[in-house]
């Protein structure tokens, strides 16, 4: 509901479609995303570079669907910046998108009372990439360098979620709990 809440017509709800989708996509930090710059999103090899906590650089993949997103949002971009600013994410007037700019565009969605949440943010969509990621069989080895996350110990909170959700699942779908 919140992807299909923009209007990707437009300058504005194209950008904010492509940073949802991002967040969902990489897992990324607010912080971390707002200081992308054009520099670092590679579409032709599907990464970009994160500069995370504590100056650690990474390489986070992005998804076939995520590059042909980017590569629409840059397009459209490209008319946007007249100050040939370097950050992939600019307001209308083609200034750099701060962090709180960011939090400013989750409080409107949240406004709109699209989806059964309260806290709508980018570290719950963090936490969400983290867990489907986990879910659909993604090993938490690769989900710690994708995170940034410097132990296994942050990481594995994800994994013992998903084996609460599997176990939850198990019992609403289960035939033998079908039988009395």
């Amino acid at each position: 509901k919140v992807l299909h809440s923009f209007n990707p017509n437009t300058y504005l709800g194209l950008r904010n479609f492509t940073m949802v989708r991002l967040f969902l996509d990489t897992g990324m930090r607010l912080g971390e995303l707002s200081r992308l710059q054009l520099n670092e999103v590679n579409l032709e090899d599907g990464f970009v570079m994160v500069h995370g906590k504590g100056g650690r650089d990474r390489y986070v993949p992005i998804g076939r669907q995520m590059v042909k997103c980017l590569w629409r949002y840059m397009k459209k971009r490209a008319v946007i910046d007249v100050n040939t600013t370097s950050y992939l994410f600019l307001t209308r007037g083609g200034v750099k998108l701060s962090a709180r700019g960011i939090q400013l565009v989750f409080r409107n969605l949240k406004k709109k009372k699209l989806i059964d949440i309260d806290h709508l943010s980018p570290h719950i969509l963090r936490h969400s990439f983290a867990l489907a990621y986990i879910e659909n069989g993604g090993d938490p080895f690769s989900l710690q360098r994708i995170l940034g996350h410097t132990n296994q110990e942050t990481t594995s909170k994800y994994v013992n979620v998903a084996r609460t959700n599997v176990k939850s699942q198990h019992s609403k779908y289960s035939l033998g709990e079908r039988f009395g």
